[in-house]
């Protein structure tokens, strides 16, 4: 599916974010996100799981 995606910035964000989930990498994911916790929704796919930080996502 990414390799349909021509944006490479785009296309080289997901694959980069999508390594850090699969390995776990919790500071490295942190870095895909503000640090002020602005009106950022970080959605799950567990229901009633959407948080509005890091920390508690």
């Amino acid at each position: 599916m990414l390799d349909k995606i021509e944006d490479d910035e785009l296309n080289n964000f997901i694959k980069e974010y999508d390594k850090c989930f699969l390995e776990r990498n919790i500071e490295k994911l942190k870095s895909f996100y503000p640090e002020d916790n602005s009106e950022l929704v970080y959605f799950d796919n567990h229901k009633n799981n959407d948080t509005y930080s890091v920390d508690e996502h």
